[in-house]
């Protein structure tokens, strides 16, 4: 007997994320009592909730200080102490991007170094042996 094969069923089209004005007009239409805008609150104490000094982002303290309502768009272009909290963290990546660039460049920079001396090192006992060699057959 032969064994049915399952026909593979294709699957519904996904329907197309929401465009700016659709976010922006369902962020304007929402409750101020939203979960989306009480989730984060100073207030929570739950467990399972995170507590606003541990997010991140636009849930974060400053997100709330600037408005509970105001879109993650208008925060990026008009927030000053968001641009100033995106600029510190661009800086600390730059940083630290930096750092490591020359972290690497240090170690390939010593590696080179002590191959350098290693060498010196063998040069130098070679040539001490070489002038204990000489010393001996004057004294002899």
């Amino acid at each position: 007997m032969m064994a049915k094969q399952k026909v593979p069923m294709p699957l519904p089209k996904r329907p197309e994320p929401p465009n700016l004005e659709e976010m922006l007009e369902d962020i304007g239409k929402a409750k101020d009592d939203d979960v989306v805008f009480t989730m984060f609150t100073a207030g929570s104490s739950s467990p399972s909730t995170p507590s606003p000094t541990k997010t991140v982002g636009i849930m974060s303290e400053s997100y709330e200080e600037i408005s509970p309502k105001q879109s993650p768009v208008d925060m990026a272009t008009s927030g000053d102490d968001v641009t100033t909290d995106i600029d510190a963290i661009y800086q600390k990546a730059k940083t630290y991007i930096e750092t490591n660039r020359y972290l690497q460049n240090a170690n390939a920079n010593l590696s080179k170094q002590y191959e350098e001396l290693q060498n010196m090192g063998q040069h130098l006992t070679k040539s001490i042996e070489q002038l204990r060699q000489e010393t001996s057959k004057i004294k002899h």
